[in-house]
């Protein structure tokens, strides 16, 4: 029988590496919350078109729109990336993928889950093809950049929730099977999954298959925070320096995937706040399983109302963020942009710090 606080198992993948699935789980002890009210859930739809405009618009925000608007959004956005010509797939093949990887995202993480997932899709898109355009040109080709996107569509599937923290506290299962980067490998092979399952890849060559793939592997890995080291020490070492090799075009893109992932303190207070809540509720669900299963907490983990939330925005844009993006910026000026937004970020959180 189920032991008291097993997980209900994942859908099984096709990758042997990917059939075992974490052993404890959330599903016994706190409720799903896909109908549960979260700071900045869509109330309707838009009637109009405006898929263009919110491509281009950097404070773009998923949670303003429904989940349908991003499936389609997120069509038109990779049919912007020659998805067709370089693919071979139509709008409907693209749309039956994308509605997919929908499903693969779970409903009871307020931070990891569908609209994160498009979220990061829209920034990489903008990093990729528009602030980081002529610095990436002389390496990434377009089936690169549209691999980018697709990492950044696929990179959190069938996330829980919950970090890798706990899936080793926890010794589940997943972290047996992956031990380094526990939910980014799991991630990547669902992705990989899904690709095969719908044929994506189906008419590229094998040397182009080869080479989507393993640059969908890095992409994918490096959204793991406990390299974000790592990376931010290439960005800092590639200042100058001319980049003509796969290996450094994937740590590129895994760059640019990366600055998409933070959460985009890069966007506007109005658009950011609503997923510093979400987050702070994803942390908070975590710490109270924690509890149930008798383990510790990290404290910021377990912080709730408004002086925590600031405080935890401030150490982490502070800390972390901002000197992210200043080495982005110092190695590709394009991505100054980046610096300033974040920055102005910052200021806000310290405002609302002081009033709390």
């Amino acid at each position: 029988s189920k032991p008291k606080h097993c997980f209900s198992p994942f859908r099984p993948a096709k990758h042997p590496t990917a059939m075992i699935s974490p052993s404890l789980g959330v599903s016994d002890m706190v409720e799903d919350r896909a109908d549960v009210s979260m700071p900045g859930t869509a109330k309707s739809s838009h009637n109009s078109n405006p898929f263009s405009s919110w491509m281009s618009d950097i404070n773009f925000n998923t949670l303003d729109v429904s989940e349908d608007e991003l499936v389609d959004f997120s069509v038109a956005l990779l049919e912007t990336n020659a998805v067709t010509e370089l693919l071979g797939l139509s709008s409907a093949q693209l749309k039956t993928f994308v509605l997919a990887c929908k499903d693969g995202y779970r409903h009871e993480p307020s931070f990891h889950n569908f609209s994160h997932a498009i979220q990061v899709l829209h920034g990489t898109n903008l990093l990729v093809n528009e602030l980081m355009n002529a610095d990436l040109t002389p390496l990434a080709t377009r089936l690169d950049r549209l691999v980018a996107c697709l990492a950044a569509l696929t990179h959190d599937l069938q996330h829980q929730g919950l970090n890798n923290g706990f899936h080793k506290q926890t010794n589940s299962s997943l972290y047996q099977l992956y031990p380094e980067s526990t939910l980014e490998r799991h991630h990547y092979v669902t992705a990989l999954n899904l690709i095969e399952e719908h044929h994506v890849f189906a008419s590229l060559t094998e040397s182009e298959r080869r080479q989507s793939q393993q640059l969908l592997e890095v992409l994918i890995i490096h959204t793991d925070m406990g390299l974000h080291d790592k990376l931010l020490a290439f960005v800092q070492a590639s200042k100058d320096q001319k980049l003509v090799s796969r290996d450094a075009l994937g740590m590129v893109l895994a760059s640019a995937l990366h600055s998409a992932d933070l959460y985009s303190p890069w966007k506007s207070y109005e658009a950011a706040r609503p997923w510093a809540l979400r987050l702070q509720m994803e942390f908070n669900r975590q710490a109270t399983i924690e509890a149930g299963l008798h383990l510790p907490s990290l404290p910021f983990m377990e912080a709730v109302g408004e002086e925590a939330l600031a405080q935890g925005q401030v150490g982490f844009i502070g800390h972390v963020a901002l000197k992210w993006y200043q080495a982005m910026a110092a190695t590709w000026p394009s991505c100054h942009l980046l610096e300033t937004r974040t920055q102005a970020q910052l200021n806000q959180w310290q405002k609302q710090l002081e009033k709390a």
